[in-house]
Parts: structure tokens; sequence; C-alpha cells
């Protein structure tokens, strides 16, 4: 029988040909395993895996982000597993969709497909994206960039960069070793079409694994459909639980639960647990007990009008009656059932994976005494919580905790026939103001309650009260998140007008307030009220003790505000000061080029644009000495120098650096990328500004028809290639198709071209 090694590529394992990134970073953070034997029959072949333990040697380079290891009793999808590992091995792009109902094991699949690829060092990065919302996604690449890549996420005025720039600077990063990117969770099409739309540049070849329930999936993906486990493989998992049963109670298990693999799951843990409990004497809670059980829960169910069955979804009776027998079980466990009872209620509403158990400890425990000191009070909610790993309910990786979806989903529906949403929504809410971290987990998972909690507009009134100055500061910040700008400025209104008077004016707190206050003016276009607070905010911070960095960036906000309101002289003088604090870092460094940058903007916004350009080349130098003349930041640079040559006049100057800018995007990024098209674009302006309007003309249309490929023909985007045609069918004084042109632009978007209106009618004229 074959080695994984012997049936791999040669090329996997070889060490001497991977290129290694400038600066390594490491997160290996596993649970250790065993050695496993995987024998799969595929296509007559005979194939085995085997012979790795995860507690062997893992290239330090190697970065692994948000990996876990896959349930211990992980079963089968043999076949799956060597048709994945086959396809590991590919040199080229590689996208691959795991489908299937919620519970099948999509996600225990990939982690394991995983294990076995981290031991063989097949990828030298495996990056584990929570995809179920572009909430979640921007979550992921966030953290990823900040503390793993140490790539910034905001720009020079602060100013969170676009998801879009944040997703290209991690595929940039991670672009010179074989990656592997896993999308966890795409719960939508209009997810699923982002994820699609900002896969890596050619030339960097990643490979993608998709998860997710949706069946139909676009051309160029590989879709492997998951369903329940074959009758074999259900009682091979029950036998690793449940060893001294019979193959009668087994297989009347697995028939009873429909071969489910969630449900099965659930069940063994539920009869090992009552037999550990009891102590296991044959005849004490045996399989057939579970089932008659089961079934006795199944009948209370369907009699009930608070559940009503789906049949799309034909396991969902199984899961709710094997979840809702556990959860009635966990609660009448003494001492510590109702306690972890109550946390569980509390994880219905947070996001599914990453839920930090100290989180728990900021909830009140029921019946403690008074002197209960913080070891016992910890050991008790360790209980709680162990009670709910042994179930089952539960997962616990490190100092984490996990919940099935579908588990969170049976929790809601219970809770919504008990009448108890909204009080488990203000303990949770109140329990995770006291964490007042800027973590990204924890403040998507805020999000995630307070969205539940949204539907109960008293609730949220009353947890908006400056009594409870921090679960009102915490609800103020999701209003931020979601871009609830005036929502957010009402509540942190009260909270300054509070800490104003207990806290005082110069309080970091009040500022921080402050600052906030300002953002949500900003997003509500009230930039006068936003600029009033950064000079407050600024001159405090002048006059108090404080960190120089912090004094710096309330000065780099201040700079903006200047900016964004038109008073460029201010700004300039606020950014050359900012340049020349920065440059002690050295001409070299990054926050100096930013700082150089705003300093040229800000002449160029000024007018004098020979100026902006004699900077920005400065500026472009540096990046084409230290990052490379094709490098994509550099190439942002050279194009900013080529739109100011072009403002100037200097036509043929501009169109030489765009016609160089476009060669680099397009054999970097390809002929169709947003930042490709857009250069050939700006090569057609520069163009028909030197009158040669007919080969403006053919590069339009170039680019016209590329865009109704990868777009709609309404696209503003196209409308708008098609507006600059017919500006160019103006100067060669081809008026009739001109004005066909205009009017059909005119016709299909005339919300977003009143321009195109405008001649229109002077076309009449």
């Amino acid at each position: 029988m074959e080695e994984l090694s012997q049936i791999l590529p040669q090329n996997i394992n070889d060490n001497e040909n991977m290129v290694q990134p400038p600066q390594p970073h490491t997160i290996v953070c596993r649970d250790g395993g065993g050695p496993i034997n995987l024998v799969n029959e595929l296509n007559g072949s005979m194939y085995s895996i085997t012979n790795y333990s995860m507690t062997g040697q893992v290239d330090p380079n190697n970065i692994y982000f948000r990996v876990a290891t896959p349930e211990a009793d992980f079963t089968g999808r043999l076949a799956l597993l060597a048709e994945l590992m086959q396809i590991s091995a590919s040199s080229d792009a590689v996208k691959v969709a795991v489908s299937g109902m919620g519970g099948v094991g999509k996600t225990q699949l990939v982690r394991k497909f995983i294990e076995i690829c981290i031991t063989n060092e097949i990828y030298r990065n495996i990056i584990w994206i929570d995809a179920e919302t572009k909430n979640n996604i921007d979550s992921s690449f966030s953290e990823l960039s900040t503390n793993i890549l140490e790539l910034k996420t905001v720009n020079a005025n602060g100013v969170k960069k676009s998801l879009e720039s944040i997703i290209e600077q991690v595929y940039l990063a991670l672009a010179s070793r074989k990656t592997l990117f896993v999308f966890d969770n795409v719960d939508s099409y209009d997810t699923l079409n982002f994820i699609m739309t900002k896969a890596p540049l050619p030339g960097q070849i990643p490979h993608i694994i998709v998860t997710s329930q949706l069946q139909k999936w676009p051309n160029g993906i590989k879709r492997f459909n998951l369903e329940v486990w074959t009758s074999d493989e259900s009682i091979d998992f029950v036998s690793t639980v449940l060893t001294n049963d019979s193959e009668d109670d087994k297989r009347l298990l697995v028939e009873t639960l429909q071969y489910f693999p969630l449900a099965l799951r659930q069940a063994t843990s539920y009869i090992k647990s009552q037999r550990e409990i009891m102590g296991f004497v044959t005849g004490k809670f045996s399989t057939f007990d579970y089932v008659t059980k089961f079934k006795n829960k199944t009948e209370e169910i369907l009699k009930s009008t608070d559940f009503q069955a789906d049949s799309s979804k034909p396991y969902e009776m199984t899961t709710y009656s094997c979840w809702l027998m556990t959860m009635e079980t966990i609660q009448n466990k003494q001492p510590h059932g109702r306690l972890a009872t109550k946390m569980l209620n509390m994880m219905a509403y947070f996001l599914p994976d990453n839920i930090a158990k100290i989180w728990f400890l900021g909830m009140p425990c029921e019946d403690e005494s008074l002197q209960m000191d913080q070891t016992e009070r910890g050991q008790r909610f360790a209980e709680a919580i162990q009670l709910l790993v042994n179930y089952s309910i539960v997962d616990s990786k490190h100092d984490n905790l996990a919940i099935h979806r579908l588990v969170q989903e049976v929790l809601k529906l219970r809770l919504k026939k008990t009448n108890e949403e909204e009080e488990t929504l203000r303990t949770a809410l109140k329990m995770l103001s006291n964490e007042t971290g800027l973590d990204y987990a924890a403040r998507n998972h805020k999000v995630s309650i307070f969205d539940f909690a949204s539907i109960f507009p008293d609730l949220i009134e009353e947890l908006s009260s400056p009594s409870d100055s921090k679960t009102m500061s915490l609800i103020a910040s999701c209003y931020i998140y979601k871009k609830k700008h005036a929502d957010s400025l009402v509540l942190l209104q009260k909270l300054l007008k509070v800490q104003r008077y207990t806290l005082g004016d110069n309080d970091s707190d009040t500022l921080l307030t402050m600052d906030r206050i300002a953002d949500a003016y900003t997003g509500l276009k009230k930039l006068s009220q936003a600029h009033r607070l950064r000079v407050e905010i600024y001159e405090t911070k002048k006059r108090k003790p404080t960190d120089e960095l912090d004094i710096l960036r309330a000065k780099q906000k201040l700079a903006y505000s200047h900016y964004k309101q038109k008073n460029f002289g201010k700004a300039l003088k606020l950014y050359e000061e900012i340049y020349d604090q920065r440059k002690i870092k050295g001409e070299d460094h990054p926050d100096t080029l930013i700082a150089k940058h705003n300093v040229a903007m800000a002449h160029s916004r000024r007018g004098d644009l020979q100026m902006a350009i004699g900077i920005l080349e400065e500026i472009y130098v540096v990046k084409k000495r230290i990052l490379g003349d094709g490098n994509l930041d550099t190439l942002r640079t050279k194009s900013k120098i080529a739109q100011h040559k072009g403002a100037l006049g200097l036509h043929k100057e501009a169109l030489e650096l765009y016609r160089e800018i476009y060669d680099r995007r397009e054999f970097i990024l390809g002929p169709k990328h947003v930042e490709t098209l857009s250069t050939k674009v700006k090569i057609g302006i520069q163009l028909g500004e030197m009158g040669k309007h007919v080969d403006a003309v053919k590069l339009f249309q170039e680019i016209y028809s590329i865009e109704r490929e990868i777009l709609e023909d309404n696209n503003p985007a196209t409308l708008c290639t098609k507006s600059r045609i017919a500006q160019q069918y103006v100067h060669l004084w081809n008026h009739k198709t001109s004005f066909q042109m205009f009017w059909e632009v005119y016709a299909a978007q005339h919300s977003l071209c009143q321009e195109n209106r405008r001649k229109i009618i002077l076309f009449f004229h």
C-alpha cells in the first residue's frame, strides 16, 4: 500500500524551491492529535494517508490563521479527502466548493483536509475566513492584516481602507508562497459573488475552498456535494464512542437519526455522559432507552404549535429533538446546570466561533455567596462550561468556545417559546459591555447580539440610559460600525454630557467619546460640527501630559478636517508639521512617505500643481527603489504624477506615463482588472485632450466591450464609458451617433447621468 508521500507530486515537499517571505510571521496554535490511517479506494486504486502527527515539526515561517483541528472522532469522507488531496497538488489556481445542508460536516471535512496538508507541508499559508457576512469577512481580513501580516487597515487620515483594498494587500503579501484560503459558511449569492470577484490576481495561484449550503455555483468552481453519512460510516462513528453496544443497537440508533452526522454526534455524547453519571451497568440507559426518549420528544414537538417543520429541511426535526433532550438534561444537572443553561442561551445570539470563555465571568452567577473569591468563581464557570462540552453542545478550542449554527437556531426557537429572548439579550449586552478591548472578534460578537436586540426597541432604549455608561457606549459603537450615524450621535451626546460632569473635560474617555461624535458628524456630512470637536480634542491633548503619538493622531485628524472643509492652507501647515515629526523615522519609512503624500495633495488642492508633482516624484523614487517599479503602490504614485501632469496640460508626458503604468498593470493584474481598465480610460482621456479622437474612440470601445462582458449594460461604469465614446463623436462631428448614444445612456440611467440630459438638450438646440 502506498504512503501519502508516494502519491503526492515530488515538488510538494521540496523546501529549497519555495520562495520565502522577507518578514515571516508565525501563528501555529494547534491541539495535539495522534496518527491517522485513511484508506480509500478511488478509481480502482488504493490510496493510504498514514503516519503523521500534529505534534510533529512545523515550519516556523508558515502562517495558519484561525485554523482549528477537526473533531477527534472524525469519521468517513475518505473518497472526498482523496479527491481534495489530488486537487491540492495542482500548481494552478483552484476554486473548490464544499456544499451541503447544515450539520452534514462541511467544516469538519475541510478541517481534516487541512490537518493532513499541514503535516505534509502542502501549503505554506492556510487562511481561514469566516464568510457568513461581509462584515465577518472584513473582520477576518482586518485581523489578519493588523495582527499577523502587520499591514495597515487605515489610510493616512485614520480612515479605514475599503474591504477590497484590505483583501488585495493580503493577497499580495502572501503571493510568494503556496496559500490556501478557506471561506467558511458563505450563506448568500451576494457574498459568493463578492468573494469570487475579489479572487487573487493572476500569477498568485492560491487555492480557494468555499463551504456553503448554496446549491448553484458559477462556472470554474469544482463542487463537492456533501450528503449524510452512509450506513457503514454512521455505524463506524457510533462504534468509536459506544464501544460495548451491540450491532443491532447501533443500527437502531443510526436509522432512527437518519444517518445525520450532527445528530449522531450529539446523541452518542448524551448516551455516554448519562452512562458515566450512572455508572454503566447493562440495562442502565441503553441505546434503546435513548431511542425511546427521542421518539417521545419528537411526538411531543409535533403536537406543539411552536415548531413548524420545514419540508425543505428533512433533518430539522431530528436535530431539534436531539438538542432539546440534551438542553433539558443539562438544565436539571446540579450544581451548575442552570448556570450552564444561561451561558448557552446567550451563545444563541453570538457569532458561532471564537467565543471567549473569559467573557462569561462578567455575568452574574446564581446562588453564589458574597464571600466567593475569584478563584472559586472561575472554577464554577469552568465546570459549567465543561458540562456543555461533555454533552457536545459546544466545542472547546483553547480559550474559546464554538457552537453549531443549527444549535443556535434550536436555542432561539426555545427562547422565543418561553419568552426569554429579551432577558437573555439584556444579560449578554451587559456582560459584553465590560469587554472594552478593540479585538475584532469581540466587536463582531457585540454587533451580532445588538442586531438581535434591535427587534426590541424598548430594550435598546433601556440600555441606552446614561446611568449605564458602559452598555450605552457599546450600543453606540454598534451603531457606528453599522454606519447608523444619526442613532450613534444621539447616544454619544448623552454619554458625553455624563462624562463631562463625572470625569471632566480632559479625561481620556471623554475625549474618546468626543472623537466618536466627530466621526458621526463626518458620516452625516456635518463637517463644521465635526471640525469644532477636532479642534477641541487637539488643543486639549496638547495641554495635558499624554502620549506624543496620541497628539500626532489628533493633529492628523484635524488636518484632514481642514482638508475636507477646503481649508487647504491650514491643512497644508499641519501636514507639513506632521511630516517634520514623521521624518525622524527616516525618509524611507512608510509613515514618512504617507505624511509626504498628504503634503503633496494639500499643495495640489491649493493649485500649486508643479510643487505637488515635485513631491510626488520624490516619493516615487523612494518607492521604486524599495518596492520596485512594478509594485502596485509604486504604480499608484506614478499615476498621481501623470494625473497632475495632465491637469497642467502636459498631455504628452501624462500619456507616456499612463502607457507605462498600463503595461505594468496589465501584466500583473490582467487586462480586465479594475485598475488596469481605469488606466486605459485615462489613456483615452489624454488622447482626446491631444485631439486624437479616433484613437480615443477605439480605446473606449475596447473598454466598453470588456465592461459589458464582466458587468452589465446598465452598470454605471459601463454607461460612463459609453458616454465617453459619445463625447468623442461630438469632437468628430458625428452628431447623429453621439446623440443616439447619449440618449441610450440617459434612458438607461438618467438619475446618474444628469450631464447627459444637458448634452441632449444642447443637441436639440
